[in-house]
């Protein structure tokens, strides 16, 4: 791999799977451990609506960010703005959780940086670049150039 990179100027990672993974088969599984924690199943399946909410956006054509996810479960589940602010805090708090870094590709990453090559973080996803950023620096990533985002760039290739 590090022969392949020494051949190029710019060397884009995944961040999912690639440079972080989650601790769960899933993800997700994250909607089902928040649903368990809050128990929300005497109340409404949030996983499932969480799950077809995205969905729903998606056929629509919208790339959503999970602001507009929430909004959608929202407009289904009798949900107050604050109920579902405190949900989506909660799944990011979740994803935060479960996250860890893939030690030998975070290694590739900083011998990118190290070789001086420009760096660039792409990721398939509902959460923003800066809540992205945060995670990523909590895992110690930094030094990239950018952060491209499906949902800030309205593309999304999981149709």
């Amino acid at each position: 791999m590090i022969e392949k990179i020494e051949e190029a100027d710019v060397i884009s990672f995944d961040i999912f799977d690639t440079l972080l993974m989650r601790k769960v088969l899933y993800p997700t599984d994250v909607f089902e451990l928040i649903e368990k924690e809050l128990q929300l199943s005497e109340k409404f399946d949030f996983a499932a609506e969480r799950i077809e909410a995205e969905k729903e956006l998606l056929k629509k054509g919208i790339t959503p960010t999970i602001y507009e996810i929430y909004e959608r479960m929202g407009e289904v589940v009798p949900l107050s703005r604050s109920e579902q602010n405190c949900l989506l805090e909660k799944e990011i708090e979740y994803e935060e959780k479960v996250l860890i870094a893939r030690r030998e590709m975070v290694a590739v990453f900083r011998e990118c940086l190290r070789m001086e090559k420009s760096v660039y973080l792409v990721s398939d996803m509902y959460l923003t670049g800066e809540q992205l950023g945060r995670l990523l620096q909590k895992e110690g990533i930094s030094g990239y150039i950018k952060l491209i985002v499906s949902c800030e760039n309205g593309c999304y290739s999981r149709r």
